[in-house]
């Protein structure tokens, strides 16, 4: 037998990681309509499963080989997204104390109770430095990005 097995490739597609970063595609996803002279073949692709560090378009080798060692690769695309939004949560409350100067300083990890997301996460916060013009307790959001864009964020009212 020297006849290439024959199968049909998919169209580019999306897939969305999950709440752990990842997501796993099998041949099936890729590969379709496959086909040889002879009964047995072997279907492969040359990645299966995505992870936080290749978000974006992805290029995918699927492979047929059959029992006579004949093969054939094509490829296509396939788009790994992460639209799961960070989680950010603030304490209750929080005090800053001015310095003699009249200046007091927040930072993230004064205020933040819990904070994740499955590809990791950036915090921030709208306010860090205070002043006597601030001891109307003004409340303060710290916000969550992820590598991918998605954000999230909590408020806080800080005591001045």
């Amino acid at each position: 037998d020297n006849v290439a097995p024959l199968f049909d490739v998919v169209m580019p597609f999306e897939v969305s990681l999950n709440s752990s970063g990842l997501i796993s595609i099998s041949t099936s996803d890729v590969l379709v309509n496959t086909s040889d002279n002879c009964v047995s073949v072997t279907p492969s692709v040359n990645v299966s499963l995505f992870d936080c560090s290749v978000t974006g378009a992805n290029v995918v080798l699927g492979t047929l080989v059959d029992g006579s060692g004949n093969s054939v690769s094509k490829t296509t695309v396939v788009t790994v997204v992460d639209d799961e939004y960070p989680v950010v949560v603030t304490k209750a409350s929080h005090e800053v104390f001015l310095n003699g100067s009249g200046v007091g300083v927040a930072n993230v990890s004064d205020v933040v109770m819990t904070s994740g997301d499955n590809c990791g996460v950036s915090l921030s916060l709208t306010q860090t430095v205070f002043t006597c013009s601030d001891l109307a307790d003004p409340v303060v959001t710290l916000v969550g990005v992820d590598p991918s864009g998605n954000e999230a964020n909590d408020t806080i009212v800080v005591t001045v």
